[in-house]
């Protein structure tokens, strides 16, 4: 038969596959058994899945948009290039930040507000300046991270994702050891009223390779 699966409903599926060294624990609580999960992460968009236990044992993958779902700032830096970018695409989701094609928007955006109408680097570019201390290069990775983290907890919150937040795709594996851990975590727990939920709730980065093909062997059991 034919299956036709959306990257990130295979993603999900892929989680309770997962052994201890395919993923790493970077903030929260402990997991809760037989909760929802969630699995979030940029490419050249914004994936997201739930994984919803069935009880039977089982799991329910939930193909999402919720990538674009609207882009909140919560700083003048943020602000300021929220504006540069409503400018350019009227409406802004958090696809447009949070994914390969957005950091380099972000690093466009920051450059505008600098009034530097130099031409955007790529994706490589900008991570191997941010990787020397390039100052603008390093704030636009820092930039999508900190949404990043944003949305992370967002979604724990709206999905009650117990079970943990999984966080995935390739840009995480392109930033590498620009990915700061506890600025993400900070981030993440900032939820108001709401700080001590989310802070409950764990986050995992997901180490394993192909992940996809995990996941999609799971429907011929």
């Amino acid at each position: 038969r034919v299956n036709l699966v959306n990257d990130f409903v295979a993603k999900a599926l892929a989680i309770p596959r997962l052994h201890g060294d395919e993923c790493e624990k970077i903030c929260g609580g402990e997991a809760m058994e037989e909760q929802v999960l969630a699995v979030i992460g940029p490419h050249n968009g914004l994936g997201m899945s739930a994984l919803v236990p069935d009880g039977m044992g089982g799991w329910t993958a939930m193909p999402t948009e919720g990538g674009h779902s609207d882009l909140a700032p919560t700083s003048d830096i943020e602000e300021a290039v929220m504006r540069v970018l409503i400018d350019k695409y009227g409406h802004v989701s958090r696809e447009r930040v949070i994914s390969i094609p957005g950091v380099v928007d972000l690093w466009a955006a920051l450059a505008k507000i600098d009034g530097d109408d130099a031409p955007a680097p790529s994706i490589e570019e900008i991570i191997a300046l941010a990787s020397t201390g390039d100052a603008r290069a390093k704030q636009a990775v820092d930039l999508s991270m900190g949404w990043f983290a944003a949305m992370a907890s967002d979604v724990a919150l709206i999905l009650g994702a117990r079970g943990g937040v999984y966080l995935a795709g390739d840009l995480l594996d392109m930033i590498g050891d620009l990915f700061d851990v506890p600025a993400f975590c900070r981030r993440y727990a900032e939820k108001g009223r709401l700080s001590g939920y989310v802070s409950e709730i764990p986050v995992y980065r997901t180490l394993a390779p192909d992940m996809e093909i995990i996941g999609l062997a799971t429907l011929f059991d």
